[in-house]
């Protein structure tokens, strides 16, 4: 295995966490709409397609926080872009009022986009890269 620092690890394992419940939330959101939704047909379908966009999301949080445990650099860009946009979502919902919801959010994903943007964790990524081309001149 390759040589991936302890806290790349841990911001992996936050990402599994999430993947998970993305795709608990979006079974739970499939069998409440079929559930709730069975005489509305408009909520249902929307609950239904809400829940497979959820448990897609999940899936692809769960592939990419694989990606970043085993040290993949497409992964710590993909999750440089996610927290990003995190970043961003939370600055406008706290210009919108809801300061204290976002300030753990804005903190968090600060910090892991300045963590995985640094020198040494992109030097690390770059060689356990599968995607070196050695050219010979």
């Amino acid at each position: 295995m390759k040589n991936v620092p302890v806290l790349v690890k841990v911001i992996s394992v936050f990402y599994y966490i999430v993947g998970v419940f993305l795709i608990l939330g979006g079974l739970s959101t499939l069998l409440l709409g079929s559930i709730i939704g069975f005489d509305l047909s408009f909520f249902s379908l929307l609950g239904s397609i809400g829940g497979i966009l959820m448990i897609a999301l999940g899936v692809l949080i769960f592939y990419v926080a694989r990606g970043l445990y085993f040290g993949k650099n497409w992964a710590r860009i993909f999750v440089i872009v996610l927290a990003s946009l995190a970043i961003i979502s939370s600055i406008f919902s706290m210009i919108g009022g809801e300061v204290s919801n976002n300030i753990f959010s804005l903190i968090v994903n600060i910090l892991i986009v300045c963590y995985l943007l640094s020198n040494k964790i992109k030097e690390i990524f770059i060689s356990n890269s599968d995607n070196q081309v050695n050219v010979k001149e």
